[in-house]
């Protein structure tokens, strides 16, 4: 698995997800459609390196077909975030849909897309990722500041993660337009280090996001 996870992002290393017009932030489409294949490596790679099959994939988990001008960010955001699977253990047992289904629950892709992120976070506490190049640019396309995590406290981060990420990311992938930007996690990360949490006004709150 990892080898081929491997091979993926090998063949995107090249491309910068801060070249399209969201500011290198996924879109709740994107982020369906990575989390509908990352369960499965074969399907993951299939779906990365062609965009027939990405198109095809996006209509059926959203329902409407894929902008061309998004199409190259969420082939990248595919590559992304499947590099980042065979790392976390629960994903890869997930019951996630893989292959070309034409029928996708999006309730459950919501569920293991929230999953997703909350074991991301939990490995990034563990240090497990702290060194791996490829999750930078996936906290982006997922609006959290890496840096601003790596000094925070794991308690408030697992605060934020239930009392804010959770809920409203799951909401976002039931509900949201596939053209809606995920939600800007970092700046609500800092409003809400400031208003309710112990670090009230503190210093560490003030940290602002690099770009």
């Amino acid at each position: 698995m990892k080898n081929d996870m491997k091979l993926i992002m090998e063949s995107f290393r090249t491309n910068v997800l801060h070249e399209n017009t969201t500011g290198g932030r996924a879109t709740v489409g994107d982020f369906r459609v990575a989390i509908a294949v990352i369960g499965d490596p074969e399907t993951a790679k299939l779906v990365a390196n062609n965009a027939e099959k990405y198109m095809e994939l996006y209509k059926n988990v959203n329902k409407v077909k894929v902008e061309r001008t998004n199409l190259k960010r969420g082939l990248i955001f595919v590559s992304l975030l499947a590099a980042a699977a065979p790392f976390l253990p629960a994903i890869g047992g997930a019951a996630i849909a893989t292959g070309l289904a034409t029928s996708v629950s999006l309730g459950g892709l919501a569920v293991a897309g929230t999953q997703f992120i909350g074991e991301l976070i939990e490995a990034l506490q563990d240090k497990k990722l702290q060194s791996k190049e490829e999750i930078r640019p996936i906290m982006k396309a997922l609006g959290i500041d890496q840096d601003l995590l790596a000094i925070i406290e794991d308690d408030l981060e697992d605060q934020f993660f239930k009392e804010k990420i959770a809920p409203e990311l799951k909401n976002y992938l039931e509900t949201k337009p596939d053209t809606e930007l995920l939600p800007d996690f970092t700046s609500e990360f800092q409003q809400y280090l400031n208003t309710q949490t112990k670090l009230k006004n503190s210093r560490a709150s003030q940290v602002s996001p690099k770009t």
